[in-house]
């Protein structure tokens, strides 16, 4: 008898979808298709390589809600495990955010903005969608301080948002 259970996906989300691909660059402006390209393969192979492998365990051993320390004091604390912080390092210290709002990607790309954050969301999601939630609700209060009017703000929390390497400043909600 055979194992109906398939071995796991090991190359890129990127390689391992052409159709996405050509999907894609049919929409993607000529003069931005080989950045948007360039997104997909690296967020392609991240995805599979790095975050599909830390998404298990993330998901096996979620959230938990700490309310006291050793000492019985309250601290109403949530506990993450550890691969849960090292997707979140992994997946904005790759720009997921901070590419799609760089003022210079805004300048030279700004027909292919949504569809570059389109690309990496699609390609990260595929491997861990716990996580793309936040991303995702991160994105979205980026863009509606983005479209408020107010530039002063926009200035002083997009930046914070939409960090890239090192470790989170500020995720958003709704």
């Amino acid at each position: 008898m055979s194992n109906p259970i398939p071995s796991p996906f090991t190359g890129s989300y990127w390689t391992g979808d052409p159709r996405f691909a050509r999907i894609l660059r049919a929409r993607v402006p000529a003069a931005s298709w080989g950045w948007v390209e360039s997104l997909g393969k690296r967020f392609g192979h991240l995805a599979a390589a790095e975050i599909a492998p830390l998404a298990g365990p993330a998901d096996k051993y979620g959230p938990r809600l700490v309310t006291h320390d050793a000492r019985g004091e309250r601290v109403d604390e949530i506990e993450y495990h550890p691969s849960s912080r090292q997707m979140e390092r992994i997946v904005y210290g790759n720009g997921i955010l901070a590419e799609k709002y760089h003022p210079g990607n805004r300048k030279e790309h700004p027909r292919a903005i949504q569809l570059a954050g389109f690309t990496m969301g699609y390609l990260f999601g595929q491997a861990e969608a716990g996580l793309f939630c936040p991303v995702c609700m991160t994105d979205g209060v980026a863009r509606v301080v983005e479209r408020s009017g107010d530039e002063a703000l926009a200035r002083d929390v997009i930046p914070r948002l939409c960090f890239g390497p090192g470790e989170p400043r500020a995720t958003g909600a709704m």
